[in-house]
């Protein structure tokens, strides 16, 4: 069991005490022995007393307010249901940015998947020479830069995916 005090604790106990009324006033009590044995109570030791002992007052009563508790209990409820219901819709908006972060990474591992098996020249892509030698026609470098663009664009997504979910926390 946590020995620490909620915020809503502490503030019920204030209102509790606002409402409530002590019947009895706690005074200190002196417990006074004379010396034939008689035992004599007061709120001053009696003259003459053998023996004198200060007893700890009781603890006073307090009565609570019945309508005052329920309504700080109803409160409390209504309270407790409204941060259930904001805590879930920020557990959404983490998940939902959680869910597009794994999906951003998964979009530049494919991308740059895609722009490795791309390097290598498809057919059509190379161009003879008069030397007898073929050269890489634009083509094969326009695909290129495409490939490089949407690794590029992953990228930049991954990077807007997780600024959005560290503005989240």
């Amino acid at each position: 069991m946590s020995k620490r005090c909620t915020a809503s604790t502490v503030a019920a106990l204030a209102l509790a005490a606002a409402f409530a009324t002590p019947t009895s006033q706690a005074e200190l009590v002196y417990k006074s022995i004379l010396p034939d044995g008689h035992v004599v109570y007061g709120n001053a030791p009696a003259k003459g007393a053998a023996k004198v002992q200060k007893l700890a007052p009781a603890a006073p009563v307090i009565e609570v307010d019945p309508q005052a508790a329920e309504a700080l209990r109803q409160r409390e409820k209504a309270q407790a249901a409204e941060l259930d219901k904001r805590l879930a819709a920020r557990r959404s908006v983490r998940d939902k940015a959680d869910a597009e972060v794994v999906a951003a990474e998964g979009a530049v591992a494919a991308a740059e998947k895609a722009l490795a098996a791309g390097r290598e020249p498809l057919p059509g892509e190379r161009i003879a020479t008069a030397d007898g030698g073929s050269r890489l026609s634009t083509e094969h470098f326009d695909r290129l830069k495409g490939l490089e663009d949407e690794v590029k664009k992953a990228k930049e997504r991954l990077d807007r995916a997780r600024r959005e979910r560290h503005g989240v926390d």
